[in-house]
């Protein structure tokens, strides 16, 4: 039997789980074995299918119910093992879903912290600051706290609109950054 490999194709990355660990690559890999994918980016899905031409999108085997227009396969499986929370997929974007009693109740769609840091950037070079852990309990009192308020304060605020007394479940390259700063 072939070994089985799965691969999560997003909007900036390639995210593979292979023998029971899990990868980033930056560009499409050549895989060896049953390979099935997901992927939110049809560009890096056709270059990964340039080098990986048998392999299985499973979208379209994906059973998963929702009342909301165009939730992307990402989400479906973000939110399939949830009976009741919200999940917080922290990539490019940022989604907020929302499950109670096994269905999805919603979610929306804002921008990733890096496409904020990113924003702050091109406005000013003054702006430019790495990610960090704020203190949220005084106004900002100088330009780099600022800035954190404006990107991490606006996610933190929405998630805590969202979440009332729900456990909280997050994925996504700034998923654990999130979670630290959210609990």
């Amino acid at each position: 039997m072939e070994k089985v490999i799965l691969v999560d194709i997003g909007h900036t990355r390639y995210h593979i789980w292979e023998n029971g660990y899990i990868y980033h690559r930056e560009t499409p890999p050549q895989l060896e074995g049953e390979i099935y994918y997901i992927s939110v980016n049809p560009q890096g899905e056709e270059k990964f299918l340039q080098l990986n031409p048998s392999a299985i999108n499973l979208e379209d085997k994906v059973n998963f119910f929702t009342l909301y227009d165009g939730l992307g396969i990402d989400r479906k499986m973000a939110c399939k093992t949830i009976i009741d929370g919200v999940v917080i997929d922290a990539g490019t974007a940022i989604t907020i879903d929302v499950m109670e009693k096994g269905i999805h109740n919603g979610g929306i769609i804002m921008a990733g912290l890096g496409q904020l840091q990113k924003l702050f950037q091109k406005i000013s070079p003054k702006l430019e600051f790495p990610l960090e852990e704020i203190d949220f309990s005084h106004l900002p009192l100088n330009t780099r706290e600022a800035v954190m308020w404006g990107t991490i304060g606006a996610v933190v605020k929405m998630i805590g609109e969202i979440r009332g007394s729900k456990p909280l479940y997050f994925t996504g390259g700034d998923g654990k950054f999130l979670q630290k700063i959210v609990g």
